[in-house]
């Protein structure tokens, strides 16, 4: 609440503690101003928005109404969660929230800093349809700063956004230089002059795959999928097989970070695919970091991104490698996006012969949920079979970057909690192995999972097969010893010393019940937690 300054208004009967002006400091080295933002589930996380319509009004009250702040920007600052894919232009009429003149317009496209009104910043967006084949390309939005007083606004820095989301964009006037493109597939480059007219312009993209992989690889229909792989019917007897050449890192539009260090973009992203497909001897797409950002020039050159697989199915990880780091101000071991792979609500897919070496959490695999309802739906029926877990030191740069608070190593391997899935002949090396959780992790409801840790013990050269992997066969151990049966558990047989788990040998089955870890992270009340637990391995291997 502030003293009315306006004319004809109450008195300032005494100085306001602050003034919200975007010019004064506060103690803490932050601008003191109005924000309304944009963001995130918690803890310094990222989304993307798709297809977005709203208006936004940024005001404040007198004793005649709502008022427009007298200047605004589209763009905030220290906000850990945040979004991409959101255009911010202004408009000026009766329109507005609240009967508020000037207010924001938010829809979907590129997110570039612009002023708005009293900010140089052109009035309205003008509609732009870009329709690209295939339908799953990337456009880079770079803008042009085309007078003195935008250029003092505009900030000329290239913007990805995805072409799954849609391929209608609202775009404020002015020029900007476009790249559409995809993995494997030959660029196409352009200028757009954006005025008060429609935009429309079709791309067809050609398949070479001299490019190799410069972009992430996201699908979200089985045509892709398709448009991702260089053979296949995406068939049981004819899978698709995706593309894995990449010959350089994805540049930095693809490592951008939010202000609290959490990756933006993850490289692999499949969403509600069925086909079947496999990622042969692909994995984490490295990615130049973004130094154009703070703290960029302090964090390492490159990042290995994240893996998402949302609500899909006959998707096969085979004979690749995952890692990559977080700011450690993102990493909290009860936040579950922290993951180098993640599959939510996804089923009969398998996870085979990787390799996961994590700066922080390697895989997690978690069931769907509702709110109000049934809390364990979707997910489940997963193979893990002949993967490799280990946890290494995250790469050294002038600020923090992964888990390792107070000396305490607190990676963890492997987090389940969806039913049904088969999980053996691993070789998990993380300082806590991993966590059969007791919850619904999308509505936090209470929830004791069932999922299989072993087969019986027998020879290691019987071959086995996921069901719908024909051309995947399991055979072997993970220890390369005579016989195959359980996982192999680096602290089977001693005390942990880095969560306290007591393991002695002989003791079947095995259950990673950790003491340190859970007691730094919830406080003094929990001073025991069993990770593992409604499975572990009755015939470990050894």
């Amino acid at each position: 609440m502030f003293d009315s300054t306006v004319p004809g208004g109450p008195k300032l009967h005494s100085p306001a503690p602050y003034t919200a002006n975007g010019f004064s400091y506060n103690a803490q080295g932050l601008t003191n101003d109005f924000e309304l933002i944009l963001g995130g589930p918690g803890g310094g996380s990222q989304a993307d928005l798709g297809p977005t319509s709203a208006t936004l009004g940024l005001a404040y009250l007198t004793h005649g109404g709502y008022r427009a702040v007298p200047t605004a920007y589209n763009d905030g600052g220290e906000t850990g969660e945040t979004v991409t894919g959101a255009t911010v232009a202004w408009a000026s009429d009766s329109a507005g929230p609240a009967g508020v003149a000037k207010y924001g317009v938010l829809t979907n496209g590129p997110t570039v800093l612009r002023g708005l009104w009293n900010a140089a910043g052109p009035v309205g967006a003008t509609r732009v349809s870009l329709p690209v084949t295939p339908g799953n390309a990337w456009y880079v939005f770079t803008p042009v700063a085309t007078s003195a007083a935008l250029g003092n606004f505009l900030v000329p820095e290239p913007v990805v956004v995805p072409a799954v989301y849609g391929t209608t964009f609202h775009l404020t006037p002015g020029t900007y230089k476009v790249m559409a493109g995809l993995a494997d597939y030959t660029p196409v480059s352009f200028t757009l002059t954006v005025g008060s007219s429609p935009i429309a312009q079709t791309i067809h993209l050609r398949l070479n795959l001299l490019e190799g992989i410069y972009t992430a690889l996201w699908a979200f229909l089985n045509a892709q999928l398709a448009a991702l792989s260089y053979w296949g019917y995406g068939t049981t007897a004819s899978p698709y097989l995706l593309f894995s050449n990449q010959y350089a890192p994805l540049s930095p539009v693809f490592g951008v970070y939010n202000d609290y260090v959490f990756p933006v973009f993850p490289g692999i992203f499949f969403h509600g695919t069925t086909a079947t497909a496999y990622v042969y001897g692909g994995g984490s797409r490295i990615a130049w970091t973004n130094t154009w950002q703070y703290p960029g020039p302090y964090l390492p050159a490159t990042d290995a991104l994240q893996s998402w697989f949302w609500d899909v199915s006959h998707i096969a990880l085979v004979s690749s490698s995952f890692s990559g780091w977080f700011g450690s101000s993102t990493y909290y071991p009860a936040v579950f996006d922290t993951f180098n792979g993640i599959f939510y609500e996804s089923s009969h897919d398998l996870v085979a012969a990787d390799n996961f070496t994590t700066a922080g959490d390697a895989l997690l695999l978690f069931s769907g949920g509702t709110i109000f309802g049934p809390v364990n739906v979707g997910g489940g029926n997963n193979t893990v079979w002949g993967n490799y877990f280990w946890e290494v030191a995250p790469p050294a740069s002038g600020l923090a970057v992964s888990p390792d608070w107070s000396g305490l190593d607190v990676g963890l391997g492997l987090a389940i909690a969806e039913q049904d899935d088969l999980i053996y002949n691993n070789w998990i090396s993380t300082p806590t192995t991993a966590w059969m959780l007791p919850l619904n992790l999308y509505s936090g409801d209470p929830f004791l999972y069932t999922d299989t840790w072993n087969i019986s013990v027998q020879s290691a050269s019987i071959v086995h097969h996921a069901k719908g992997f024909p051309f995947t066969p399991l055979v072997g151990s993970i220890t390369h010893g005579n016989s195959q049966g359980g996982n192999y558990w680096w602290d089977y047989g001693i005390t942990n010393p880095y969560n306290g788990a007591v393991n002695p040998l002989g003791q079947l089955p095995y259950v990673e019940n950790a003491v340190t870890w859970i007691v730094y992270i919830y406080g003094p009340a929990y001073h025991y937690a069993s990770f593992l637990d409604n499975g572990g391995d009755y015939a470990p291997l050894t």
